[in-house]
């Protein structure tokens, strides 16, 4: 290739190229070499010394220790860096030399290229700036999505817009709906103190503001006090006395996907023209960002309402329920507390009526007329029901107010009590009576008995006719509990009158037809709800009233005293209630149906 057609290359790809004489310091070059540093009629005397010259302080220490090192130790020499040109134009370029060695016939000479690389340099610079734009937005986006305090977000939404657009201080300014659903605009600030805003109006919908607030688009002025928008509104007609001094404006609006506007980015600078094309794309960036991180905050928000709104109503109901127990807790004391006062007090009028009237049948009865003695015998018949009736009440109103604690009891010891004052009932036909063996239980042992007495005489009272009379008492293991079972032969009870037997005073045959109290089932009830876990009736068969009761530990497992798991036939002379003395828990096989409470530990 001859030395032409090298120089046309060189010239077409933009490059010089120079002869270096290390002694002298003189410098042989290209036109091109010339025009790079900005001489395009040549330099009339440039030296290595003048190229230092034009290189730019900050590099020309750099660039000389790698001549001078490239020189000594005959390698190549390679730089970039920058230099002003004749026009005082910064520029970048890139330098090559290779220095001649002994062997060649211009030892001490170094020749070389050089180009000017500034194009090349401003899309390094615009790519490395892209690049940490966007490592910059997807930082600041990762930390808007996680933030869903609004109050944080929108500060942190704030800041990141001045440190994006290289603003002084920057502004927000946005829209929020409080639990009354009245809207209110709010604002963060950054790099500057909120006391410079302090004693300033919000911004109205002005012809600068307007556009952001409707969300129109993005405005970026160089100089906004040279705007024709500009001091057009009083009462300022510009930048009130004080305010912080703004050249550069730069404002988006924040849209949600619904197209509402939640608010606008405000960001100013001192001097003009410093908001560039970057600085517009990177605000439009965080503006869609922060849409996103603001509807996700206002979700949040509006689900931490709705749950304090529900906590809030929940306790406000749960006070009223407590108070309404608790009145009901005082009315029902007070009730039970009338009705034994009322029961007590009652029998001495109702025994003084019964009294007289048997005493006028006695004395009286001759002297009275048929129709006479049938009032006298309704008097007599009618104030022994009330009496009874009155019983029934007193002995109802007794089971609340006469509480014992629970304590461990042998029921089949109660059983055992029970069976002989009914065998000693003349009121009732000679009964046959059986248990299987009975387990300790946690109770009140005068309630439990009670209870007990109440359920066999009732199942022997109704019986049927030409029946032997029979009850059968069991108790099977349920977990914690004890399910008691009072079995009969007796006529049962229809399913319609499950609930109705519970009512107290509620009879389900006539008192001609059998006698005595309406208040067996209500009194059972009543007597076990503050030892029994559950109660309830067999509902096929109608005649297995039952109830839970706790365990509790005993000396004894069912069946030690009449063999394991057989069925027994009271006879009198059988042990009654003996003391419990508590020893170790125990576990038993399940056997059949009533059961009472929870385990004593």
């Amino acid at each position: 290739m001859s030395q032409t057609q090298l120089r046309v290359m060189l010239e077409a790809a933009g490059i010089g190229y120079w002869e270096l004489d290390s002694q002298t310091q003189m410098v042989w070059r290209s036109v091109r070499h010339d025009t790079i540093f900005g001489y395009p009629d040549g330099h009339p005397d440039w030296t290595y010394t003048c190229f230092l010259e034009h290189v730019l302080p900050d590099d020309r220490k750099r660039v000389d220790q790698t001549y001078q090192s490239a020189l000594a130790l005959g390698q190549p020499w390679d730089f970039e860096c920058r230099v002003r040109r004749a026009d005082g134009e910064v520029r970048w370029i890139w330098g090559h030399g290779l220095a001649l060695g002994d062997h060649d016939l211009k030892r001490g000479h170094m020749l070389g290229l050089v180009q000017d690389i500034t194009g090349r340099k401003q899309v390094e610079e615009q790519l490395r700036t892209q690049a940490d734009t966007l490592a910059a937005l997807n930082r600041i986006g990762q930390a808007l999505s996680a933030e869903l305090e609004l109050g944080a977000l929108v500060q942190a939404v704030t800041d990141a817009g001045v440190e994006l657009t290289g603003a002084q201080f920057g502004a927000f300014f946005y829209n929020t709906t409080d639990r009354n659903q009245e809207t209110h605009t709010l604002y963060a600030l950054s790099g500057a103190p909120r006391e410079a805003f302090a004693g300033y109006p919000l911004p109205r919908t002005t012809a600068i503001f307007g556009p952001t607030f409707r969300g129109e688009g993005v405005i970026r002025v160089d100089d906004i006090t040279q705007d024709a928008r500009y001091g057009q509104n009083a009462p300022y007609h510009g930048m009130p006395a004080g305010h912080l001094p703004v050249r550069s404006y730069l404002a988006v609006p924040v849209v949600a996907r619904t197209g509402e506007v939640l608010g606008g980015l405000f960001f100013g600078h001192g001097t003009p023209g410093i908001f560039t094309e970057r600085a517009e794309r990177v605000s439009l960036g965080l503006a869609a960002q922060t849409a996103v991180a603001l509807d996700n905050a206002r979700l949040y928000q509006q689900l931490q309402n709705s749950h304090s709104d529900l906590e809030a109503r929940v306790e406000e109901r749960t006070e009223q329920l407590r108070a309404q127990a608790a009145e009901l807790q005082r009315s029902n004391q007070e009730l039970e507390q009338f009705a034994y006062i009322a029961s007590h007090d009652l029998q001495a009028p109702i025994r003084a009526v019964t009294s007289f009237a048997g005493l006028l049948e006695s004395r009286y009865s001759a002297q009275l007329d048929e129709r006479g003695q049938k009032y006298l015998t309704q008097i007599v018949s009618s104030g022994l029901h009330m009496k009874r009736l009155v019983d029934d009440l007193l002995a109802f109103s007794r089971i609340h107010t006469t509480q014992h604690s629970l304590e461990p009891t042998d029921t089949q010891a109660v059983f055992g009590e029970v069976a002989a004052r009914l065998a000693q009932d003349e009121s009732l036909t000679t009964p046959q009576m059986t248990f299987d063996p009975l387990p300790v239980v946690l109770a009140d042992s005068r309630q439990f008995d009670q209870l007990l007495q109440n359920l066999m005489t009732n199942a022997l009272k109704y019986r049927r006719e030409g029946v032997i009379p029979s009850v059968h008492v069991s108790a099977v293991r349920d977990g914690d509990l004890w399910r008691f079972a009072v079995r009969d032969n007796g006529i049962g009870i229809a399913p319609e009158y499950f609930g109705r037997i519970f009512e107290i005073f509620q009879r389900l045959h006539g008192q001609e037809q059998y006698k005595g109290p309406a208040s067996v089932w209500p009194s059972a009830r009543r007597s076990s709800s503050g030892m029994v876990a559950r109660s309830g009736w067999n509902r096929r068969s109608g005649r297995a009233p039952r109830s839970s009761l706790p365990c509790a530990r005993r000396e004894r497992e069912p069946g030690e005293r009449q063999g394991s798991g057989s069925t027994c036939t009271w006879s009198p002379g059988m042990p009654g209630r003996r003391s419990i003395l508590p020893r170790n828990p125990f576990d038993a096989a399940e056997r059949s149906s009533v059961c009472l409470g929870s385990a004593l530990r």
